[in-house]
């Protein structure tokens, strides 16, 4: 039963008093008035017990992190996958993604929707769509990120302006583009790399009138790229003449400046 201050508040006397007052003119009794407004600073209380470590503080939710993308751009026989070899070699979270091998790989998959439609555009002489190249590249990103990347080297793509409007339309913000990489090389000295490539890889490109048909296209294509990017302070050049280990010691350097910037960044 309740303890003898509950009936000395509430009891007989009380209810007496009350049920009298309603056959009156005076006060409406309390028991039909409003209830009586208590203001409590609820946060204040729940902050301060979390500060005397009380009650435990609500977890932070943790953001997602977008993966960084590095495009990796040069003429044809620039050194551009030796270097992008070696990048992953020497940082262990950068991944190698080459348009070139997401298509070919799709086009050889005999369950995949997207490999019978670019099988068919090729036959039929045409450009495949700058959409289902960047979808690849972001399924490629996804798997990578399964087995620990954060960062991707992207060579092959993109190719031109417009394949770098699509890119920001379609992935917009779902990655982070710390800029382009771009390796030089004079014409000549691209001809006689390709040309000696040529003599074992067995790639049917890889012949002088070729390399003159991708060149001119680099000039015509690329470059806007690289004076797009270039405008906004993101190109990192690297002369691509010297032999492979000079050039990669240039690379490894531009590699930990682009990371020390992109952390920087994130911390502003």
């Amino acid at each position: 039963p309740p303890k003898s201050s509950y009936w000395r508040t509430w009891g007989l006397t009380y209810w007496f008093y009350n049920f009298r007052q309603m056959f009156s003119k005076s006060k409406q009794p309390l028991f039909l008035g409003e209830k009586a407004q208590h203001e409590v600073d609820v946060p204040a209380i729940v902050s301060s017990l979390a500060r005397a470590r009380i009650v435990p503080t609500p977890p932070v939710a943790k953001v997602a992190e977008v993966p960084k993308v590095l495009f990796v751009l040069g003429g044809p026989g620039a050194g551009k996958g030796t270097q992008c070899a070696k990048i992953c070699e020497a940082f262990s979270h950068w991944g190698h993604i080459s348009a070139g091998d997401c298509l070919r790989a799709e086009r050889n998959d005999p369950t995949s929707k997207d490999g019978e439609l670019i099988n068919n555009i090729i036959k039929e002489g045409k450009i495949v769509p700058s959409e289902i190249t960047v979808s690849l590249l972001e399924k490629a990103m996804a798997k990578a990120r399964d087995e620990g990347k954060t960062s991707f080297l992207i060579d092959g793509f993109p190719r031109s302006l417009g394949n770098v409007n699509t890119w920001e339309s379609v992935v917009g913000n779902r990655a982070e583009v710390l800029g382009v990489l771009f390796y030089e090389a004079n014409e000549e000295e691209m001809e006689k790399r390709l040309l000696s490539r040529g003599s074992t890889s067995g790639r049917v490109d890889d012949n002088i009138e070729s390399i003159k048909k991708r060149f001119k296209t680099y000039i015509q294509e690329t470059m806007p790229i690289v004076e797009r990017y270039a405008a906004k302070s993101m190109v990192f050049k690297i002369d691509g003449m010297p032999p492979p280990e000079e050039v990669w010691k240039v690379t490894q350097s531009k590699i930990k400046t682009i990371e020390t910037q992109a952390a920087k960044s994130a911390r502003e």
